[in-house]
Formats: structure tokens, C-alpha cells, sequence
């Protein structure tokens, strides 16, 4: 049986994905490309507490993660996640150094906003082929 690695760029991808975002036009272009990459269906949260309900009853193939949700941050899903494998990766506009954005691990992969489609793709793909992601450095 063959390594489970990245998916081939021309592969389509398939299975249910998390998008936490809480501004609605990203969130209506990235659930757009997340759907031609086959992907689906995509449930969008604009809240912790959105995607934590909906977490409770499905399990994503793969989740992105806007950093900072208004008043909040996405840790609490961030965490969750990783107690279910589920591979993620975090969105930001904001600065982003060589530690990672705090409260995350500092290997967890960031994309910065804006950023291009192409990025975005070979993001999501690298996810379909990971498996669970860390949120925690080694020191907790």
C-alpha cells in the first residue's frame, strides 16, 4: 500500500471541511476554491462558538482557522481539532514572525492574508495529505 503523502495537484480532494472566518467575503471565496478542489460540503463559522457546535457532530477532513475572530481567537478550535487528527491551518492579516502567531505552535503552517489562490491550493492540498497538526510547542 502506497505512503499517504500531499495530494497530487490534479487529484481531486473529497470530504467535509471546516472554514472559520469571520469576514464573509473571504469566507465566500475561500469556500468557493475549497468546492473546486472537491471539497464538501464546506461549513463556515464566523465564531468560536459556531464551529465548536458544529465540531460536536462532524469531523472535517481538514480545517482553516482565521487567528483572530473579533473579540476572540480560534485556539479553543485549534485545540479541539487536534484531539480529533484533524489536520489545520491558521489565516491571518496580521504580522507573523519566525515563532508563529502566539498561542499556536510555532510549526503549525500560517497564511497570511492577502494571499493568492495558488497559495491557498497548495496549502490545503499539503493539509489533505498531513495528518494531525500540533497547536502546542513541546512546552504544553
Amino acid at each position: 500500500m502506497p505512503e499517504a503523502g500531499p495530494a497530487a495537484a490534479d487529484e481531486p480532494l473529497r470530504g467535509p471541511a471546516l472554514l472559520v472566518e469571520d469576514s464573509l467575503l473571504i469566507a465566500l471565496d475561500v469556500v468557493d476554491l475549497l468546492e473546486e478542489l472537491g471539497l464538501g460540503p464546506v461549513h463556515t463559522a464566523a465564531s468560536v462558538g459556531d464551529a465548536l457546535r458544529y465540531l460536536d457532530g462532524a469531523r472535517p477532513v481538514l480545517a482553516l482557522l482565521d487567528v483572530s475572530l473579533g473579540a476572540e481567537t480560534s485556539q479553543a478550535v485549534a485545540r479541539r481539532l487536534e484531539e480529533a487528527g484533524v489536520p489545520f491551518a491558521l489565516t491571518t492579516g496580521h504580522g507573523v514572525d519566525g515563532e508563529g502567531v502566539e498561542g499556536f505552535a510555532a510549526d503549525l503552517p500560517v497564511l497570511r492574508k492577502p494571499f493568492a489562490t495558488a497559495e491557498l491550493q497548495a496549502l490545503v492540498r499539503k493539509l489533505a495529505g498531513a495528518g494531525a497538526v500540533p497547536i502546542r510547542g513541546a512546552g504544553g
